[in-house]
């Protein structure tokens, strides 16, 4: 058990914006905030004080990395662990290096929860780089077998800890009124790698079998105003609805809206948004883009196609809509899954890989 004296920063991104690893970031804070846990939230994208700073572009960065890194230091003397929520690309060099650096320095253990989906290529080319800070972690946790892989065929070993939902919000509409529009939803951030021109493409030829289905995308990223053009020279815009950014609570009501959702993401890794999706009981038809198919399996919690193919997705959307009894046993079987990432269930995991630490520091 960690004793009374335990004390943890958490450092990552927190919403807003909303988004997957500021999401996760911020229910891992909460839920230790719950369990009587001393935590503290040192914010990657911490707001800019004074804000004039923020329309200045060179300097506005400068001044947020330094009072990042004197918040590492500060917080470096007061808590037992760090606890450093970790991405692929600048981002590893920016935030979390430099707290693996100041902790080794001041002799404070450090978690790594690494998460970026890119992490295979980010290692090839840079990981000269990256591993002398990486080597000082005294645990580097990962949300699935898939990133575990990666971390394996570098010679670094990993414990698995899963993502976070929140089931009190994410969870079906026992209410929902069947309606005749058949409802699809996208949920990605609006970026080349998550695919959704697929979708819009796919959702192009699933109109011609169900002419009153619509499409709602949510999420925003510079991709926008391309999708939106597509859908124009698709000759679908009465069809699709682009909301923007939505809260978590404005998701879970639009999970609860629809019927299937649609993921077409070329690069990836644990997708929050397919198991936020299962948790409220949607049929979820993705690609097998890296760690999904660890995730899910076809046909058992999702159906499954090679990514960058969208005749495959919409033939998969006619298969589910013509076999009630897959499409039920995809509910449940997501519903079980789904249980998996409660903090009942994480939290003895993630525990574990504190102590451990706590253990070894002190001995």
């Amino acid at each position: 058990m960690l004793d009374k004296n335990f004390s943890l920063a958490l450092v990552a991104p927190s919403p807003p914006p909303a988004g997957g690893m500021a999401n996760q970031a911020q229910l891992l804070f909460d839920y230790l905030i719950e369990d009587g846990k001393e935590v503290y939230f040192i914010r990657t994208n911490e707001s800019y004080r004074p804000a004039w700073i923020a329309k200045v572009k060179i300097i506005r960065s400068l001044f947020r990395l330094n009072l990042y890194l004197y918040s590492i230091w500060q917080m470096a003397g007061k808590v037992k662990l760090f606890h450093v929520l970790s991405n692929s690309g600048w981002s590893w060099f920016l935030f979390s290096a430099p707290v693996l650096l100041i902790a080794k320095i001041k002799g404070v253990p450090v978690v790594i929860n690494y998460r970026g989906g890119e992490a295979d290529a980010f290692f090839k080319r840079s990981w000269k780089w990256i591993y002398p800070s990486l080597k000082t972690a005294s645990d580097v946790i990962v949300p699935t077998a898939f990133l575990q892989s990666v971390f394996q065929h570098w010679d670094i070993k990993t414990n698995i800890v899963p993502n976070l939902i929140d089931l009190d919000l994410f969870r079906p509409n026992i209410n929902k009124k069947s309606e005749q529009k058949l409802h699809f939803i996208v949920t990605r951030n609006l970026e080349k790698i998550y695919g959704n021109e697929i979708v819009i493409k796919s959702f192009q030829i699933i109109l011609n079998q169900y002419p009153n289905a619509k499409l709602t995308v949510a999420g925003s990223g510079p991709e926008k105003k391309n999708l939106e053009q597509l859908v124009k020279t698709c000759h679908i815009e009465s069809k699709v609805t682009f909301t923007g950014k939505l809260e978590r609570k404005e998701i879970a009501q639009l999970y609860q809206s629809a019927d299937i959702m649609l993921n077409a993401s070329t690069i990836d890794n644990t997708p929050n948004s397919i198991i936020e999706a299962l948790a409220c009981g949607v049929t979820v038809i993705s690609s097998s883009a890296g760690g999904i198919p660890w995730l899910v399996k076809h046909e058992e919690t999702a159906m499954l196609m090679k990514k960058n193919t969208p005749e495959a997705m919409s033939k998969l959307v006619d298969t589910v809509l013509n076999q009630p009894a897959l499409k039920d046993k995809l509910r449940v079987n997501g519903l079980q899954l789904a249980e998996r990432f409660t903090w009942l269930n994480v939290k003895e995991k993630l525990y574990q890989s504190y102590e451990s630490i706590l253990s070894e520091s002190r001995a």
